[in-house]
């Protein structure tokens, strides 16, 4: 989710930080603005989440863990993108 209102690159305190939620089967109508409040701006969240694993004594295995499931998310979007450029 991109943070509007407190990144670095935009900052704009009147974006209201949040995502859609869709119900159903995702017609017209089906879906409502959910807002949540701002912990802090993704660089910071970024930078604490990184040091955090690092002062993990397992960090090694986090690490591979975090990389497996990202290999694992873009070779399933590359699948459905796949099958997408077919039909």
């Amino acid at each position: 989710m991109l943070d509007w209102n407190n990144s670095f690159a935009f900052k704009d305190p009147s974006a209201k930080l949040g995502y859609q939620k869709i119900a159903g089967t995702g017609g017209r109508g089906t879906s409502r603005f959910v807002e949540i409040a701002p912990q802090a701006g993704q660089e910071i969240l970024m930078v604490d989440d990184f040091a955090a694993l690092v002062a993990k004594p397992d960090a090694n295995r986090a690490a591979a863990a975090h990389a497996k499931a990202t290999a694992q998310t873009q070779d399933y979007l590359d699948t459905v993108w796949a099958h997408i450029q077919k039909t």
